[in-house]
């Protein structure tokens, strides 16, 4: 009687051992550990995971607000983990706003939906900066007593160009509040013939350019009507 007993007891602590060998729940940690290459619209995010062993099949991303603890409902990047997935991990956070204050928690999710969550960063973006575009005269032709032609060249080096043309008086340093001809938009190089102009008379001309920094001038040149 003893014996079965003991043996009975014996079985079952074998079962309750298989058990708790299942049911053995793996030690994992994630970590934001820095923010790099900040622009006005982009931020490269470093994060690095911790663990007892192996694991495959198990996303890791970054999750990202405006407001404080964001979770992968908010913005979020995720990258398959197929191999080895101990050590750092790299994700660009992408579309930015400007002069943003952003928050960054690395995670982990398994193939449940589970969801383990890093400490949270903070970065701000910068200012988004667009330089005023470029504009020059390249040469003005075909002069008669009452005409001449002006060749213009554009240099975009951000933005949008809105607004582009030329401006001209008798008097130096003419601006688009005298008289002036909008010839278009874009960064195309352009020609544009003023007309209507007195003849033997001196005249100053000036391109100009729009974009979203403001208004920008090419240097002055000068050129005399026929008689």
């Amino acid at each position: 009687m003893k014996k079965t007993i003991l043996i009975s007891i014996s079985f079952i602590l074998l079962i309750l051992a298989g058990c708790e060998s299942e049911e053995e729940i793996l030690f994992v940690s994630v970590k934001t550990k820095g923010i790099s290459n900040i622009s006005h619209n982009f931020a490269m995010a470093c994060g690095q995971i911790e663990g007892t062993e192996e694991i495959s099949n198990i996303s890791k991303g970054f999750c990202w607000s405006k407001f404080s603890s964001p979770t992968i409902d908010d913005y979020s990047t995720q990258i398959l983990i197929k191999d080895d997935f101990q050590g750092e991990f790299f994700a660009g956070l992408e579309n930015l706003i400007p002069s943003t204050k952003y928050y960054v928690k690395a995670f982990i999710k398994d193939k449940s939906g589970n969801v383990i969550y890093g400490n949270q960063i903070s970065f701000s973006t910068s200012d988004l900066y667009i330089p005023l575009p470029g504009v020059s005269i390249m040469a003005i032709e075909g002069i008669t007593s009452n005409s001449a032609l002006i060749k213009v060249g554009i240099a975009n080096f951000g933005g949008t160009i809105s607004s582009k043309g030329v401006c001209w008086s008798i008097n130096p340093e003419p601006d688009i509040d005298g008289n002036f001809a909008r010839v278009g938009s874009g960064d195309d190089y352009f020609n544009y013939t003023i007309t209507d102009l007195k003849s033997d008379t001196y005249y100053y001309v000036r391109a100009y350019a729009i974009n979203e920094a403001g208004i920008n001038y090419s240097a002055q040149k000068a050129f005399q009507t026929e008689e």
